[in-house]
């Protein structure tokens, strides 16, 4: 009996951490209703439900939502440039956000697309998204 009650509690345990990743794609209920009108605006791309909403961003993922903010806010069509100003990745979201004024890298050309942000760089992306926006105006 004990052997029984040990494999249906191994069973159970496996059987969750295989389905764990299916809701980790998932927003918190907290945030599921932001979440959907966010890509309703398209400021998130479809390409999120592919990625965890639970799970820190990568600088690259920031980007592309900093980007798509942006053009959202500015009306504007962000396009690419032919000449990439970083050497570590061709995403098309770093070489926008250059040339937008949201980012400059780190003068050596990196973007180091696949770092975590720190929260200061949030806050200059976001200060400068806003005023390359003409949001901060003389208030900034």
């Amino acid at each position: 009996m004990k052997r029984i009650l040990i494999c249906w509690i191994a069973a159970l345990a496996l059987l969750s951490t295989q389905l764990m990743p299916a809701f980790a794609y998932d927003p918190s209920d907290w945030a599921a209703a932001a979440v959907e009108g966010a890509m309703k605006l398209s400021i998130i791309s479809d390409e999120y439900s592919n990625k965890s909403y639970q799970s820190p961003i990568s600088r690259g993922d920031f980007i592309n939502v900093a980007v798509n903010l942006y053009a959202t806010i500015t009306a504007e069509n962000v396009s690419t440039h032919s000449k990439n100003p970083f050497t570590d990745t061709s995403d098309p979201f770093p070489n926008m956000a250059y040339y937008a004024g949201l980012v400059s890298g780190d003068g050596e050309g990196h973007f180091f697309p696949q770092g975590t942000l720190t929260r200061q760089e949030m806050c200059k992306i976001i200060t400068s998204l806003l005023d390359a926006a003409g949001v901060l105006g003389p208030y900034f």
